[in-house]
């Protein structure tokens, strides 16, 4: 029996499936064709791998320069016919004057090309190469340029005379204006790669365009195809009011204001940071000793979890979800102090600065009710079953004996 519903779902998902995640092949002129498939891209050493998209590029993508490489499906007749396989980055790569510098028009950049010798090609890019022309190579950290140095005066010419009288020497132009010093943009280093920093004060994601173009004798394009990708490289704001809310055992309990005005709605949990580190090495590494019979009374400054930075991974103590206003500090040793830390992470696996100034928490052994009744001499195992067996356990009899009378009537009255 014909059934108009399924036929409607059958040809619905077969358009989805066609139409979601790979670059669609555009032939241009001659019937050739160009086509990057969403099975076909493979990332190197993507930060966060399986936990976000393949297409996602983050801050620590760049700064490892992660690389993508892509398998290029071609038509048979794009092989070995004076063709060019090239990758541009870059907005309408496929018109020439774009890809034209000194035209006054230039919007990309090249990212590789090849010969096409085979109907699957491999084509690899970069992260940096990716992102490097995006404003023209320039960013929110360039420092000043250098000032000009001044030009050499001209020596003055000899006098004519009974004796010669000798010309004036050159004086030397001054020197150039020192050039000015890397601005800091939000937890980037002012050493990072200048492709890894941001271009723009915007806090979401921005989106780069990857054209795989097959290109004529006249570098005209015969065939494209296109691949989009996300980037985020600024992670979002720590949060504020970070507190410590009292002692743990071998943990640091802390809390923290909700978080209200956070421009960046990518944010997607929090990170604990500890100076020192968590565990024994951190202690051995920062030469404190712990003496079980002294809480210290105050944290040092910390040189780790200061304004603007991004600690290492081995400062982490600790995660929270993007819900919560409170976590603990993990893996701490007692007896010694921590500065703890917080900072949010984002969609995008970047982790931002972490909060200032740092709280302070001190882990010390915390004795539980019971622990301090047996300290005291207790004997009691605790529970209904924890009464003690001694000569005349008079009590244990008499629940016992109560409970076999109530089994004994319920019998009867059956």
């Amino acid at each position: 029996m014909f059934n108009l519903r399924r036929v409607f779902t059958f040809w619905a998902c077969v358009a989805l499936f066609l139409g979601s995640g790979r670059a669609q092949a555009q032939t241009v002129g001659g019937g050739v064709t160009v086509m990057v498939p969403a099975t076909g891209i493979r990332r190197d050493h993507q930060d966060g791998a399986g936990k976000v998209l393949v297409s996602q590029i983050n801050y620590k993508d760049c700064v490892t320069n992660d690389e993508f490489t892509f398998v290029v499906n071609l038509s048979a007749n794009a092989v070995g016919a004076g063709y060019t396989l090239e990758i541009w980055a870059g907005t309408t790569c496929d018109m020439l004057p774009n890809r034209q510098p000194g035209t006054g028009s230039t919007t990309c950049w090249k990212v590789n090309s090849v010969v096409p010798n085979n109907i699957n090609m491999s084509l690899t890019a970069d992260v940096q190469t990716i992102l490097s022309g995006r404003t023209n190579g320039s960013n929110l950290g360039n420092g000043g340029s250098g000032g000009t140095g001044g030009s050499d005066a001209t020596g003055g010419t000899d006098a004519t005379g009974g004796t010669d009288a000798t010309g004036g020497s050159n004086t030397t132009g001054g020197t150039g204006g020192t050039a000015g010093s890397s601005a800091t943009v939000r937890g980037i280093p002012t050493n990072a790669p200048p492709e890894c920093v941001p271009t723009s004060t915007a806090v979401g994601a921005q989106g780069i365009v990857l054209y795989f173009l097959l290109l004529d004798g006249s570098n005209m394009t015969a065939a494209q195809a296109q691949w989009k990708g996300t980037y985020k490289l600024l992670a979002p704001e720590p949060p504020t009011g970070v507190v410590t809310t009292g002692p743990g055992e071998n943990i640091g309990p802390i809390s923290w204001a909700p978080t209200t005005n956070q421009p960046d709605q990518t944010i997607d949990g929090y990170q604990l940071y500890c100076d020192p580190a968590p565990g024994q090495a951190g202690l051995d590494e920062a030469g404190i000793v712990v003496d079980p019979g002294i809480i210290p009374a105050s944290c040092t400054d910390s040189m780790i979890l200061v304004p603007n930075a991004l600690p290492e991974d081995k400062y982490k103590c600790g995660t929270a979800a993007k819900t919560a206003t409170k976590a603990n500090a993990t893996g701490l040793i007692n007896f010694a102090a921590y500065n703890v830390a917080v900072a949010a992470t984002d969609t995008y696996r970047n982790v931002g600065t972490v909060s200032t100034p740092p709280a302070c928490v001190k882990p010390q052994p915390v004795t539980g009710f019971f622990e301090a009744y047996r300290a005291a001499g207790g004997q009691g195992g605790g529970g209904f079953c924890g009464f003690s067996l001694q000569r005349k356990p008079v009590l244990l009899w008499t629940v016992l004996g109560l409970g076999l009378c109530l089994v004994l009537r319920r019998r009867r009255a059956t």
